[in-house]
């Protein structure tokens, strides 16, 4: 089965939420547009701090992109999986390339991933990726997807670092900022993610993962999502809670490096996806990720 059919940069979210009773985890939402207010960031990061000791994800809101630029992204992902596995294939991962094996994931080819998951993993538009061989989707959305990523470096990761900083009771409030220069060798990265809808609906027994639980390498990942119910995360308590898709918002995660670099006070929480609730089990599920990690 063929990646969903998106005829328009707003497809993607019309779809309707599930109404399947699920236990929902309770996530903090932290308004970005707080942060150049007077007292903002400390009252940010006073928010960040308690939902970060606890579980290791939380929301974004008003982080300064349009719905149509997160949609043209979305766009871009339906795109890149509707080329044929032949065209595909010359985009595979490899490991000898600088910035480590960014590209095609083909469906079941990954550690954890099952056969109905394929990935592409674009390599940040500066001068070290420059001579990389991309798809034709990417390479004719470059001048907004180069906009695109830069907005989530310089705007939302810097002031979640700094925000971290400010938790860390650091000197330098860009003291771990100045780990993320775009502009350097780093495996810093977009993921557009394509899981295909599930083959069968109403099956009692154990959960099928389609993706393991894991934990991210790096410092923050931030998912944009489809109303489509899939994610879960490991609590304290070792039960598993679904993550709620909400509109305008960005799913963020805290992940390993970060969880070291903070000592652990800042947690790196195990999350997996699974096939969706019965009433969406019919829906290919698109997602857009960005990987943040600190420079060579």
């Amino acid at each position: 089965m063929g990646a969903p059919a998106i005829t328009d940069g707003a497809s993607y979210q019309n779809i309707p939420e599930t109404t399947a009773k699920l236990e929902w985890a309770d996530l903090v939402t932290l308004d970005l547009s707080d942060f150049d207010r007077p007292g903002g960031k400390q009252r940010l990061a006073a928010q960040l701090h308690d939902a970060i000791q606890k579980i290791g994800f939380f929301y974004l809101v008003n982080f300064g992109l349009s719905q149509e630029e997160v949609n043209d992204q979305f766009s871009l992902a339906a795109k890149i999986f509707q080329l044929p596995e032949q065209e595909k294939q010359k985009y595979e991962r490899n490991h000898s390339l600088p910035g480590g094996p960014l590209g095609f994931q083909l469906r079941g080819n990954g550690p954890g991933q099952r056969e109905n998951v394929e990935l592409y993993d674009d390599p940040k538009w500066n001068s070290y990726f420059e001579d990389r061989p991309r798809p034709p989707p990417c390479v004719e959305y470059k001048e907004k997807t180069e906009k695109f990523c830069r907005h989530l470096h310089y705007h939302i990761l810097y002031r979640l670092l700094v925000l971290t900083a400010i938790i860390l009771k650091l000197d330098d409030e860009e003291a771990l900022w100045k780990l993320h220069d775009y502009e350097a060798m780093s495996n810093c990265h977009m993921r557009y993610m394509l899981q295909h809808p599930s083959a069968s609906k109403g099956e009692k027994g154990p959960v099928t993962e389609t993706i393991r639980g894991h934990t991210d390498f790096g410092t923050f990942t931030l998912l944009f999502r489809q109303p489509i119910a899939g994610l879960q995360i490991r609590t304290a308590d070792n039960s598993w809670k679904w993550v709620k898709p909400y509109p305008a918002s960005i799913t963020v995660n805290v992940a390993d490096t970060l969880s070291a670099l903070t000592g652990g006070l800042l947690k790196s929480s195990i999350h997996r996806v699974i096939p969706p609730p019965d009433d969406q089990k019919g829906l290919a599920r698109l997602g857009v990720i960005y990987f943040s990690r600190p420079g060579a």
